[in-house]
């Protein structure tokens, strides 16, 4: 990186009046940048301290400004639609900003019109390691052995076919409350997880999708699953998986 960027580009809103910044954007420090153009897309953006632009080669100081980014985006997304972005785009100057936003416009309107008034919730269903089990009573000859064998296999097997119904009748159940589901790549799953899921809710709809997903947690406990639900979080599952770069 050539020079330290100044401005740190969280994500991209409709604006409103031409020259107003909403309250709430200032209660969480940031700024809208780019209203007045001839197009009403606009990034809300932080600026980044003397301090922090002259850190950005410290992966702390990385860390601590990915942590703000994600901070900023969920205060946001709470309560207002917002394409998100991930976290590393980075402008040099209020110009350069005006020229990511005009880039943005026709993804951004397209992006706004999935994921308007919903947030996004990750579902997680996951078999709890459990070390073999010790028989009490110990085969006494090989035909004994390979019985137990077998009788083992089975039980696993069907344990196997009860827990994978399971995570796809939860999968089911959620999609009747939510408006779209994601699957999403782990780099760390494992045949343990059974089921890595985004969804799409209406904020309207948040209580009954929790209340759905969270029914389901005793059942799965008895399967020796774990459900875990995480969320609400800007919906980054369902909109362009893009990266836009200012100057550097």
């Amino acid at each position: 990186m050539t020079s330290a960027p100044p401005i740190i580009v969280h994500g991209f809103m409709l604006g409103r009046t031409p020259g107003a910044v909403d309250e709430l954007l200032r209660q969480h420090a940031c700024a809208v940048i780019g209203e007045g153009r001839t197009t009403d897309v606009v990034a809300l953006a932080s600026r980044l301290t003397p301090a922090q632009a002259a850190a950005l080669e410290d992966p702390q100081a990385i860390t601590a400004l990915a942590l703000m980014h994600a901070a900023r985006l969920g205060e946001v997304a709470a309560t207002m639609d917002i394409v998100p972005l991930k976290f590393g785009t980075f402008a040099s100057s209020l110009t350069a900003m005006s020229g990511i936003c005009d880039q943005a416009e026709p993804q951004v309107r397209a992006a706004l019109e999935r994921i308007a008034g919903r947030l996004e919730f990750g579902v997680r269903i996951a078999q709890i390691a459990t070390a073999d089990t010790v028989r009490d009573v110990k085969p006494t000859n090989g035909r004994d052995y390979l019985r137990s064998r077998v009788d083992k296999r089975a039980q696993d097997r069907r344990a196997s076919e009860a827990r994978q119904t399971f995570a796809a009748a939860v999968r089911e159940v959620l999609g009747q409350v939510c408006v779209a589901q994601q699957p999403l790549s782990d780099d760390r799953a494992s045949s343990a997880l059974l089921l890595n899921l985004a969804c799409l809710v209406e904020r309207r709809g948040v209580g009954a999708f929790l209340q759905v997903a969270q029914s389901y947690a005793c059942d799965a406990s008895s399967l020796g699953l774990t459900l875990t639900v995480t969320g609400a979080w800007p919906a980054y599952s369902f909109v362009a998986d893009r990266k836009v770069h200012g100057e550097e």
